[in-house]
Order: structure tokens, then sequence, then C-alpha cells
């Protein structure tokens, strides 16, 4: 019988072909010994004790104006306005629950990696003004440094050090682009310490507290405090610093141009965080308040406004207009498209400063980063809201008599620590409302 070997033959031939002529792109690994290689030199570490602010005076009684001031109410915080509060009472007068006192407690001291950036004058992380600065070698050998400019947003601070002879690092003047791979490297003690990455997303709105900045794939997640942000040629693309949601995030090179520049000017000055005076309303970016005096104020920014755009920026929430002034620094100068009646209109406003300069991080204490806002440990508390009782419901106490007091507990749907954080939130910002507009002269 006589085979036909033709359909074989044709198949075999298309098979390796096939195989031949478009070969699946092999994937690499990015070496990044360069790039440790030559940011090794630059790293340093830093251990800061943190300046505390003097506790505001009290009553002078030398000053007849001041010894005449009537004492505050019973409960009231330190330092309360004299006039009428919005305050929670309980039926029968008295407050709801004993109001601490709000005294600062002393930070622990902060030790954040650090890097040079020429010569003689390095970046760390000191969250705030500084009482003592010691700059630390690999060798363990440690000197004082200076604080010349901090940038009261992202934390960090330009240090001079007297006969550094350090080898900068170069910084980017461009943003990081999603897929870039990065490294960041820090000294443990002695030991050299690299955590390599890859940059997630463009730099974005968050909760980060410092703008708009990029998500970081990290190997461990357990990068140092300070840590610079390297290509993979080794030039700086950013610096790890505390961000509001008690994780680390990736301030841009951008912000360390900008503090180097004001370091290095004939006048050095920190940088301050700004405030445009807009209060907003749902989810949106709609304009509920302006605040007297204001940027906002000043350019004409009115409520019922929608801001559509700030400079290059589409809004789409009250979050990117927050993210876009973090980004920028008082006295600065945005430029805000907003909408009004149908119609659109660009107009420039110049950021005041913030009237809370001081940089205070949600992260516990023992990341020495300082300690825990009021608004964080206020958070801890349960309130059962009018909206969610149907989660809650009256029972008597244990081994209680027919005539006890019945107590709240949870049943099956308990509340939610998102519908507390809401209800304190808006709690907080309705009360600063009506306490502003109570302080304020008719």
């Amino acid at each position: 019988m006589k085979m036909n070997w033709k359909l074989p033959s044709i198949v075999l031939v298309f098979v390796l072909l096939h195989g031949t002529a478009s070969p699946a792109p092999a994937q690499t690994m990015v070496d990044f010994r360069e790039a440790i290689h030559a940011g090794e030199p630059s790293l340093m570490t830093v251990v800061v004790t943190p300046a505390h602010p003097d506790p505001p005076p009290g009553p002078d009684a030398d000053d007849p104006d001041e010894a005449a001031q009537p004492a505050p109410p019973p409960g009231a915080p330190p330092n309360a306005a004299n006039g009428p509060r919005i305050e929670l009472f309980e039926l029968d007068g008295q407050p709801m629950m004993p109001i601490p006192e709000l005294v600062q407690q002393p930070a622990s001291e902060i030790t954040s990696a650090a890097f040079a950036v020429d010569e003689s004058m390095l970046v760390a992380y000191i969250g705030g003004p500084a009482e003592t600065v010691t700059v630390l070698n690999r060798s363990g050998q440690q000197t004082d440094g200076k604080v010349i400019a901090l940038d009261y947003v992202t934390g960090l601070a330009v240090i001079s050090v007297d006969d550094g002879l350090f080898s900068g690092l170069v910084v980017s003047s461009a943003e990081t682009e999603p897929g870039m791979p990065v490294v960041a490297i820090w000294l443990d003690g002695d030991v050299l310490t690299a955590d390599a990455g890859m940059v997630a997303t463009r730099a974005v709105a968050s909760q980060s507290g410092i703008g708009s900045a990029p998500k970081i794939d990290f190997g461990s997640g357990g990068q140092m405090v300070g840590a610079p942000v390297l290509d993979a040629s080794g030039v700086l693309v950013g610096v790890m610093v505390p961000g509001q949601d008690s994780k680390q995030v990736c301030a841009a090179a951008s912000n360390i141009s900008r503090l180097i520049e004001s370091a290095s000017s004939k006048t050095p000055h920190d940088l301050k965080r700004g405030l445009v005076g807009i209060q907003f309303q749902g989810v949106g970016a709609l304009v509920m308040e302006v605040s007297p005096d204001s940027g906002a104020d000043k350019a004409g920014i009115q409520p019922g406004d929608v801001v559509d755009r700030v400079g290059e920026t589409e809004i789409h929430s009250a979050a990117d207009v927050v993210a876009a002034v973090a980004s920028a620094r008082a006295g600065d100068t945005l430029q805000l498209t907003i909408r009004r009646g149908g119609e659109s209109q660009t107009v420039p406003v110049t950021l005041g400063e913030h009237p809370q300069q001081q940089l205070v991080q949600t992260a516990g204490p023992a990341d020495g980063l300082g300690p825990v806002p009021m608004e964080e440990m206020l958070r801890q508390f349960q309130f059962p809201t009018p909206d969610r009782w149907h989660g809650r419901r009256l029972m008597p106490r244990n081994n209680a008599g027919p005539d006890a007091v019945p107590d709240f507990a949870p049943n099956d749907q308990p509340l939610q620590p998102a519908d507390n954080e809401r209800l304190l939130q808006e709690l907080l910002r309705q009360m600063e409302q009506l306490n502003n507009k109570l302080d304020r002269p008719e």
C-alpha cells in the first residue's frame, strides 16, 4: 500500500517555521549593582531630638486686660475662647466625657536614613523643628549637623555638616513612570541594606499627606524612613517618608530639588504647608464655604462653585484638590479652573500659610515618629449613630435588678469602624465650622 507523506511534511514545516519566526520575549531581572555602588558613598544615618514649642503663656496678672478675662467654663479645653462654644453634654448638664488636657508628649528620638546631595549637605527625615541633629557615618563616627531648610509637608530637611566631603547623589528632574524598576538603599547600623521594587502607578492623590505620590511595590515593604529611592542608573527619583495612613510613601524627587534650592539660596528658608481656604461638600469638588481673607476668597471663589482643574490636573473629587494643594507650598500660586452657573473660568489663587504647620504622623510610638493625633485617638471610641440603631440593641446589665439602667450591647451587626470614622469627621467638621462662626465678629 502506498502511503501519502505530503500532509505530515507540510505540518512539520509549519511547526518549525512557527517556532523560529516569533520567539517569546525573555524576562530579564534588573541589575541594581551599579545603582547601589553609586549611592553607597552618600549614605549616612541621622539621629534627631525634636524641638517642642513653648506652651502658650497664661494670663499676665500685670496686664489688666488679660487679668480681667473670665476663666473658661468647667470642662472646656485649655485656651478655649471665652465666647460661646459648641460642645456635647449629657441631659444633666455634665460633659459626655472628661476632656483631657491636650498636652504634646515629648517624642522620642527620630532615626532616619540620610544621603548626601553635595560635599557638605545631607537630606534626612526630621519630622519638624529639631533641637539637635547628629550625623553618623558607616563607621559609627558622629558629628553635629545644622538644619538649613525644612519642608513641613514631607518632614524632610537639608542638613549641613562642616568638612563633610561627601559624594552627593544626582537628583532626577523627571517624574517616575509605571513599570520603572527602583531600589531603596539605607544603612542599618553599618550594614548596607537594599530593597528593590517597581513603580506601580503614576503620582496619584491619596491619603499620603504629602500630595500626589506614586505607589511603589517593594519586595519587603520595610524600608527605613528617609531612604533614597534610586533608578537602575543610581539617580535619585524619590525618598521614603511617613504618610498619614501609617504607611511609608515615596516623596517625588521634585520635592527634594525644591528643598535643595531653598537651602542653597542666599536667604535659606523653610517650605511651609499651604492653605487655599476652601471647604468642600460631598464626594465631588463642590465648594461649600470659603474662608474669609484666604487665597480663594481673594481670588473671588464663591460657595457653589465647582473646581474642575488645578493647573493641568483634572479634578474628580475634593481629594484631588487637597493633594494638589499639598504638592504646592505657602506662597505658591495655583491656577484653579472653576465652573459657576454652567460657565468655566480660570483664576489664580495664591496659597496662604496653613495655621497648623506641625507635622504629626499617625504611626505608632514604636516607629519613633512622634505622638498620635487627637483625632486618631478619638476614632477608637464607638458611637451609635441614628441610622445604625438596627445594629445595636438595649440589654440589661448581667446580674442586675429589674430597675437597672440598660446598656448598649452589640448584636450580630455591630457598628463598623468606617461608620464611626465618618460620623466623627462630620461632627468635628460641623463643630469647627460653628465655633469659627461664633468666634467671628459680626
